[in-house]
């Protein structure tokens, strides 16, 4: 028995030697096949509805068999069991590699890394729609709590690449991470990626911990335009596109490097801090060289402040710097600032309407020292300081050089003080106040200037455009101007001052033609037009009509003095006289032998502006 034992034995054996080979060929090739051609439907079912037993449904066309330890899988959707609408995600192609011994002993997942490319992410938070479907952030939280079924906590150590995924309609290129799972905490570490389409592009690195339904803090480093997240804001903060709409970032994008820390529980709250820095970039249409800013965020507890404790801008190669906070519960805004940016831009950058802007033009630098806080819901709360020097400015064709004003807005009333500028080969001062008026609509405008040695050809430019009204002389005087402004233009209410014009040529105006044409029967040959004049008046404006009493014209052989108004609606009621006197050459005696000394000649002056009647009353 023992030696038919001992046989049997080595017989088994003998097979069993030669028949390893074959079993491994054929394990081998089973393993190939699931590799190469797939695994078998009915066991891909099996597997999916061992994975479906939890709070997600998941759908696959086709699995593979991984060699280096996992599967392949196309066509892969996840669902959200219980909760109508999209899939959670969706992909074309999903790689699971697997941990065999080490989670074993651990207790930990058994997945070691995940790969996806080619997909949609639709976090429920961020599908809702006008029927308010895809639930919220609390739902989505409590899916992804990282707890098995029966409440024990998961452990999960990972990594994930996502490639060409849209999430929330934001184009994810490339994005990479370590994702841990403990003590019910999930924590993303060596994260980076790259974020956008085409010109909008850019990377993101940083780490991220998540404790769901409490609390969300990290640290990132982004260098894309953030336009690529305006279906994000969109959708979750839309009241932010119109401050992003101000942006745009032709040649590179911002760099942000922010710390934040979010309170998922009711009521939400975030704080975040960090550092911006852009080049080459527009604001409002102000082309801005460089910016480097740096602050700080809080949101919650009925707090909503960004406070930027630093500020630098360079714009043309010149730059602006200060401080600033914006209290958007409020809202009001405070800030202090130092800037040597051209006017143009500083008004651009602020915010001043294109339409106030249109008839003026700004060249050089210009220095500015302000501060303030801006009230936009409470604008009578609102107070303004500065201090503006400017090297040209230009309203229309009208230009003046190295102008200068202080500002005060207190509330609804805004001041100009200690103006002053060159134009027109003179001088100007003077001050603007502007008032609320009676009617919220309008404001009552009061001006005060002062004008010494002043070409008046500049100063004719400010109320016609006709070339007929130049000519030349030195204009002095000082005026007080108040109107009622409001969305029509301004209406002129009272004014009054008084002038002196040096060296004028006025006669050679067609405005006085009809008088010139009866002075020369008196005085044949003489050439009114090159002769200058000395002119003074005072006026004064009042119910629609210019009424002056002391017009006095000095023209060597004759003198003229008027009185009358003028309407605003350039209609002319003036009477006029013309003393005649000897005056000492041959003018002098041809007029004594026509005319005794001290005779006076007098016009009724009427029609308009556009069309002046000269009228001959009498002499004597």
């Amino acid at each position: 028995m023992a030696v038919f034992s001992s046989i049997s034995n080595r017989t088994w054996f003998g097979w069993v030697f030669h028949s390893l080979p074959l079993v491994l060929c054929i394990g081998l090739a089973f393993i190939v096949g699931l590799a190469w051609l797939g695994v078998p439907g009915f066991l891909t079912r099996w597997a999916l509805e061992t994975v479906n037993e939890g709070d997600y449904f998941i759908t696959a066309t086709h699995v593979k068999l991984d060699l280096r330890g996992g599967i392949k899988a196309s066509e892969v959707v996840v669902y959200r069991k219980g909760i109508p609408g999209p899939p959670l995600i969706e992909t074309r192609s999903l790689q699971v590699l697997f941990h065999f011994f080490e989670a074993r002993h651990s207790g930990g997942s058994r997945i070691k890394e995940l790969r996806a490319r080619g997909g949609v992410i639709r976090p429920l938070w961020g599908s809702r729609d006008g029927t308010r479907r895809g639930g919220s952030l609390t739902t989505e939280a409590k899916l992804l709590s990282p707890t098995g079924a029966d409440g024990e906590v998961l452990q999960m150590d990972l990594d994930v690449t996502l490639n060409d995924f849209d999430v929330l309609g934001v184009w994810v290129e490339e994005l990479k991470a370590g994702v841990r799972v403990d003590k019910g905490e999930c924590r993303l570490s060596r994260l980076s990626g790259r974020i956008g389409r085409d010109l909008q592009s850019g990377t993101v690195e940083g780490t991220l911990a998540l404790t769901p339904l409490k609390r969300a803090t990290g640290h990132l480093v982004t260098s894309f335009d953030p336009h690529a997240l305006t279906p994000v804001f969109k959708r979750v903060w839309p009241d932010s596109l119109s401050v992003l709409e101000r942006f745009s970032f032709p040649a590179a994008p911002p760099r942000f490097d922010l710390v934040f820390d979010a309170d998922l529980r009711k009521p939400y709250g975030v704080k975040a801090s960090g550092r911006v820095q852009a080049s080459q970039y527009a604001y409002r249409g102000a082309g801005i060289g460089f910016a480097n800013i740096s602050g700080d965020y809080v949101y919650g507890s009925g707090t909503n402040r960004l406070k930027l404790e630093s500020f630098l801008i360079v714009v043309g190669g010149r730059k602006a710097e200060g401080k600033t906070e914006f209290n958007f519960a409020a809202p009001a805004t405070t800030f202090e600032a130092i800037s040597a940016i051209d006017m143009a831009s500083v008004l651009r950058l602020t915010g001043v309407r294109e339409q106030t802007l249109e008839s003026w033009t700004f060249e050089g630098g210009s220095a500015i020292v302000a501060k303030g806080q801006v009230n936009t819901i409470a604008p009578e709360r609102s107070f303004l300081e500065a201090t503006v020097e400017g090297k040209r400015v230009g309203f229309e064709s009208l230009q003046a050089t190295d102008y200068a004003f202080r500002f005060m807005g207190r509330g609804l009333t805004n001041q100009f003080s200690d103006i002053r500028g060159k134009m027109g080969g003179g001088s100007f001062f003077g001050s603007v106040l502007l008032e609320p008026a009676t009617d919220e609509s309008n404001r009552v405008t009061r001006v005060k200037a002062e004008i010494i040695h002043v070409d008046a050809d500049e100063l004719i430019k400010l109320v016609s455009t006709n070339q007929v009204w130049r000519t030349a002389g030195k204009l002095y005087g000082n005026i007080e101007w108040m109107a009622l402004s409001g969305n029509s233009g301004a209406v002129p209410l009272s004014a009054q001052g008084q002038f002196a014009l040096r060296r004028a040529r006025i006669f050679q105006l067609p405005f006085f033609a009809g008088l010139t044409a009866s002075l020369k029967r008196f005085a044949p040959g003489v050439d009114f037009g090159d002769t200058p004049v000395e002119v003074k008046f005072s006026f004064t404006l009042s119910k629609g009509r210019i009424e002056s009493r002391d017009i006095q014209m000095d023209y060597g052989w004759v003198t003229l003095s008027a009185q009358g108004s003028c309407g605003l609606d350039g209609t002319l009621d003036f009477r006029v006289e013309a003393h005649l006197a000897r005056k000492p050459g041959m003018l002098g005696l041809a007029l004594a032998s026509l005319f005794p000394a001290g005779t006076t000649i007098e016009f009724k002056l009427g029609g308009t502006l556009e069309s002046p009647q000269w009228k001959r009353v009498e002499s004597r």
